[in-house]
C-alpha cells in the first residue's frame, strides 16, 4: 500500500508510531538545497565504515547541528516528540544530520534499523525530510516495517518529513532514474530504562 504524506497513517494502536509532519515551504527547501551544492560528498558506508554497495549505495555529507535548517528540523521533531512519543531527547547523534544523495541508477539502502546503543545514550527517533520533488526521480520509495510486521510504503515529496522510532526496520528502494535527495537525522537521549 502506498501512503502519501497528505494522508494520515491510521492503524490500530499505531497512529503514534509513524508520524507525517506538515510540509516545509518550498522556498525554504530551495535555500537549503542551494547550500547543499557546496557540500563535500563521500560514498555512504555501513556501521563499521565499510562501503558495501550491495547493501547501501548513495553519497552523503554531514551537516553540523548549528546549521539553520537542521535547527528548524529539530524544532519540528521536538514538537512531534512532545505530542506523540514523550522520549527524553538531548540532541542529534554526532551533533549532525546526514544529507543523502541517491544520484545513480540502482542507488538504494537495504533493510536496516537506526538504533545504535552507546554507553550513555541511544538513538530514539529518526526523521527523514525530502529535498527532491517526486517528479525528479523514479523509484526510491521509503519502506517502513511497523511493529505488526506490515510494510508501509511512503513517497515523500519535497518539504515533507516523516518521524518514526529508530528501532523500526526501513529501507530505500532502488532509484530507477533521476536524483533523490534527503536529510536524515537521529535524535538521541539517555538509554531506555
Amino acid at each position: 500500500m502506498i501512503r502519501y504524506l497528505d494522508q494520515t497513517l491510521r492503524k490500530k494502536n499505531q497512529t503514534f508510531m509513524i508520524n507525517l509532519l506538515p510540509k516545509i515551504p518550498e522556498v525554504v527547501i530551495d535555500a537549503f538545497n542551494k547550500e547543499a551544492e557546496s557540500f563535500k560528498l563521500e560514498k555512504a558506508s555501513i556501521e563499521q565504515g565499510d562501503i558495501i554497495e550491495s547493501i547501501r549505495k548513495s553519497k552523503i555529507s554531514w551537516v553540523d547541528d548549528n546549521n539553520w535548517f537542521i535547527q528548524l528540523i529539530y524544532g519540528k521533531l521536538m514538537i512531534c516528540n512532545k505530542n506523540f512519543y514523550g522520549f527524553e531527547l538531548t540532541g542529534w547523534d554526532s551533533n549532525a544530520c546526514q544529507f543523502t544523495l541517491y544520484d545513480e541508477e540502482g542507488s538504494h539502502y537495504k533493510w536496516h534499523v537506526d538504533i545504535i546503543n552507546k554507553p550513555e545514550e541511544v538513538r530514539k527517533l529518526t526523521i527523514i525530510t525530502a529535498l527532491s520533488d517526486l517528479n525528479d526521480y523514479q523509484g526510491g520509495a521509503l519502506l517502513i516495517k511497523d511493529f505488526d510486521g506490515q510494510v508501509n510504503k511512503y513517497l515523500l515529496n519535497k518539504g515533507e518529513s516523516i518521524v518514526f522510532p529508530s528501532i523500526l526496520f526501513h529501507k530505500v528502494t532502488k532509484v530507477k532514474k533521476g536524483v533523490r535527495k534527503s536529510l536524515v537525522g537521529w535524535a538521541i537521549g539517555p538509554r531506555f530504562k
